[in-house]
């Protein structure tokens, strides 16, 4: 024990022995940092050019669409379809509809690997708007349209491919049922003929914006309603339906004011997930409204997110991680009028991160999907950027990398500390400006450190007791350069055995692992945030992992 090293001499004296040094470490939070965006592309003519609603096709590209006023007829607005390649270069435009306006609101990529797009028209069918479904070959050349609807306004807003390679569409039809407008789910046949046409509603008015499969055959549909519920001006309407259309269930949810629900989807326990907008409950006008419910639609949780002006979810997928991420648009924060917002929550719809995108005037997310590779795709229009009018904004975000903050006491005198976090700022000294000495590492003798660095140990000195706050990103393991005799080490942001510890080359490890707390002590276990001596045989590497190993 005489041969472990004391700390280094400071103000004339060397300390032989110290105060007690105690650390109660643990996580306090897990919050994120928002991910690096890749790129922006915006696509376009002179004039409107608007992106509804965005999927990764099969070649690891994208598929986007919307309307437009640049390309088509030109004499009103035709279905957008925008196809790119994997980092966004366009690779072709193409634009379908008449004399008069369509627009697209929802696609997907079909089992030939075509695509087929639902939305609205004007120039065809048989009343003032018709549900429309579009179907392309994989590089856009139009197969057939289909419409549906009656003598009044229906449209389509989210389309679905089912298992008999047919599709199932949800929109509003004030064509027929019960209300002045009603929910309108459609059953098609592969090749678009109608299989059935069922209304869902009161004797107000009810619709649909989104639709998904669920994991029984049947759908699960949301949007508003003013047939039921407390609010006088429309609430979150959730409904099930098994695979004939027949509902199952249905579900409401908002206050006394305007309640919408803009997207669903079944979540990986079986319950839904829903996302749109709440004037009822909040901080602002209209607040960004995150719902999630149990398989039978009762409510589990809800989050607003906001600030004082109008904030919407536009788009909710459940991400990789459980949690969810979820798009649409802010006035609250920002550069500008309305920005693109992103948030991230964790499974529990607590925030983890958020950005904005945009400039001056106004740019709006309107969809959001988890890539393959676990980056985000946010497809939308702006009007800050680009050629036209407005013009489709496809936005790629890098992988996410989550932070977790780690919370320690500190006491008088001098400390043992490590960090254990990769933190944006390593500087020392800026990650404790309440130090009263220099930080000191140990490398065949004491050298003052200015820089933290992942699995090594330093002394610093503080006046008084005090918590301390990092947060970082966390790293799965650490390989430690070691001198032969004594090393001062620190482990990351987990305790480890210090039986998981490897070496190379093995069976360096000539002592135990000694900690100090009143005194130095072996320890079998490496607590995050502290550092700990040891000693090698010779010159090598040490692995601290974050998961259980074996120790060599």
């Amino acid at each position: 024990m005489n041969s472990l090293k004391s700390s280094p001499a400071l103000s004339g004296r060397i300390f032989s022995s110290f105060i007690l040094i105690y650390f109660f470490f643990f996580i306090v939070d897990a919050i994120g940092q928002a991910p690096q965006t890749l790129w922006k592309k915006t696509f376009g003519g002179t004039n409107i050019d608007v992106g509804s609603h965005v999927i990764q096709s099969s070649d690891g590209g994208y598929a986007i669409t919307g309307y437009t006023r640049s390309y088509g007829t030109m004499s009103g607005r035709n279905i957008l379809l925008l196809k790119t390649d994997s980092s966004g270069n366009q690779l072709s435009i193409n634009a379908y509809g008449g004399n008069d306006d369509e627009e697209g609101f929802g696609i997907r990529q079909t089992f030939d690997r075509g695509y087929i797009i639902v939305g609205y028209t004007k120039s065809f069918g048989a009343g003032a708007k018709d549900v429309i479904i579009q179907k392309t070959d994989s590089l856009g050349n139009s197969e057939w349209m289909r419409t549906f609807g009656g003598s009044n306004d229906d449209e389509g807003y989210s389309i679905q491919q089912t298992s008999d390679r047919g599709f199932i569409i949800a929109g509003a039809t004030s064509s027929s049922g019960a209300g002045s407008r009603d929910v309108y789910l459609v059953r098609t046949d592969a090749n678009g003929n109608l299989r059935w046409a069922k209304t869902l509603g009161g004797m107000s008015s009810d619709g649909a914006w989104c639709v998904q499969l669920t994991s029984d055959g049947g759908f699960i549909i949301t949007g508003w309603t003013f047939s039921y519920g407390p609010g006088f001006v429309g609430n979150v309407w959730l409904v099930k339906a098994d695979s004939l259309g027949n509902q199952i269930w249905h579900k409401y949810f908002g206050g006394s004011d305007a309640d919408r629900g803009l997207a669903v989807e079944q979540t990986t326990d079986g319950g839904y997930i829903i996302t749109g907008y709440t004037a009822s409950y909040g901080a602002g006008l209209d607040d960004l409204y995150l719902i999630k419910t149990d398989s039978a639609g009762n409510e589990q949780w809800s989050k607003t997110f906001g600030g004082s002006g109008r904030d919407y979810g536009n788009f909710v997928q459940q991400a990789h991680d459980g949690g969810y991420i979820i798009t649409g648009y802010t006035l609250s924060f920002g550069a500008g009028s309305e920005d693109v917002w992103l948030i991230k929550t964790d499974p529990n719809g607590n925030k983890t991160w958020d950005i904005t995108h945009g400039g001056a005037q106004s740019d709006v997310g309107n969809c959001v999907k988890q890539t393959s590779d676990g980056e985000y795709i946010i497809a939308g229009y702006t009007l800050s950027y680009g050629a036209g009018v407005h013009d489709v904004w496809l936005i790629k975000t890098a992988p996410e990398q989550n932070t977790i903050t780690i919370s320690f006491q500190i006491q008088p005198d001098w400390n043992l500390l490590s960090v254990p976090l990769n933190l944006a700022n390593m500087n020392i000294a800026s990650i404790f400006p309440e130090a009263v000495s220099n930080a000191y590492y140990y490398d065949n003798g004491y050298i003052t450190a200015t820089t933290a660095q992942l699995g090594k140990g330093f002394w610093l000195k503080f006046n008084s007791a005090q918590t301390k706050n990092l947060t970082g990103i966390p790293q799965s393991s650490i390989n430690i350069n070691l001198n032969a005799g004594w090393n001062l080490i620190g482990p990351l942001h987990v305790n480890v055995p210090t039986s998981n510890i490897t070496t190379n080359p093995p069976g360096i490890i000539s002592s135990l692992f000694f900690g100090y707390s009143n005194g130095y002590q072996a320890v079998t276990t490496l607590e995050k945030g502290k550092g700990y001596w040891i000693k090698v045989s010779s010159n090598g590497t040490m692995i601290i992992p974050t998961a259980a190993g074996k120790r060599k």
